[in-house]
């Protein structure tokens, strides 16, 4: 599976949009402690080629 998108609002966990083999999956919550969840926006970040530090899920990644 891959993160295609991050869907996210203010006050709610952000939810990444993923895809398997080019399909459209679904959706999941990140709701990760603050450590892992910033590993994981981290990660997407250096795969989407944005800017290294905090990648923030305010910013759609690829959508």
């Amino acid at each position: 599976m891959e993160i295609i998108g991050v869907q996210w609002e203010a006050g709610k966990p952000a939810m990444v949009l993923m895809a398997d083999k080019g399909r459209y999956m679904g959706g999941a919550f990140v709701t990760f402690k603050a450590d892992k969840r910033q590993a994981l926006w981290d990660r997407v970040a250096a795969k989407t080629g944005a800017p290294s530090g905090r990648a923030s899920p305010r910013k759609r990644l690829n959508g």
